[in-house]
């Protein structure tokens, strides 16, 4: 069974729509092919994304999923598979919370990509430079975006992605985004991951957290 916790936010507190206490609990089925839609109905998830759900913040939608070994990006409720959204967040319980009670007008512009990446790779750059994570990613930041940039995907999305695993496992990595393996080490060095031999993983470590904290001040809405 799937548990979907509502809690209503104080924009609407109507009768026909806000349950007492704000907070509703609901007990669905969970078959192979119950979606979001279905699940939360217009309801917002973007919380369980850090960084890049703002750009799908009141819009039905998921940043990324993993389905089939694959992440897909800019995922529609209609077309998300709720088990494919536990799996992908790794949430044991099969317990979703999502928030209702939005105006909904859609969420706040965005800046252009271009803008966005010109913002991140700085960062990068500097913060490689500082922390001493290796030569490896001189020029992380362009690079970044020379590798990534042309499948019109937000930076934030890839960081979502990333900072999602403590370890990664290069080769699984590069075949979840279909890129090559020495790519896929060097997006990982590039976020402050530190290669342990023993484990053979890559390992998501303090500065790797300091560095995600500077990312997630980049502000990408277009005021």
């Amino acid at each position: 069974m799937l548990k979907v916790i509502l809690n209503s936010i104080p924009y609407i507190q109507e009768k026909e729509t806000a349950p007492a206490g704000g907070r509703e609990e609901r007990l669905l089925e969970l078959t192979p092919e119950l979606t979001l839609q279905e699940a939360v109905g217009i309801a917002d998830l973007s919380a369980y994304y850090p960084l890049s759900g703002r750009y799908t913040w009141n819009q039905q939608q998921v940043p990324y999923l993993i389905v089939n070994g694959r992440v897909r990006w800019n995922v529609a409720y209609a077309d998300a598979r709720v088990r494919d959204f536990l799996s992908t967040l790794q949430i044991p319980d099969s317990t979703i919370e999502a928030r209702f009670g939005y105006p909904q007008a859609g969420g706040p512009g965005y800046k252009e990509l271009l803008e966005v990446w010109e913002s991140v790779y700085p960062i990068l750059d500097q913060f490689a430079a500082v922390a001493g994570v290796g030569s490896a990613v001189y020029g992380a930041g362009k690079w970044l975006r020379s590798r990534f940039g042309k499948k019109e995907v937000p930076p934030h999305f890839y960081f979502d992605l990333m900072y999602s695993q403590q370890m990664w496992n290069p080769s699984e990595l590069a075949e979840l985004l279909d890129i090559g393996v020495d790519d896929a080490k060097k997006l990982l060095i590039s976020l402050a991951y530190r290669y342990d031999r023993s484990k053979r993983m890559y390992i998501q470590e303090e500065k790797s957290l300091e560095l995600k904290k500077k990312l997630s001040e980049v502000d990408v809405c277009d005021r």
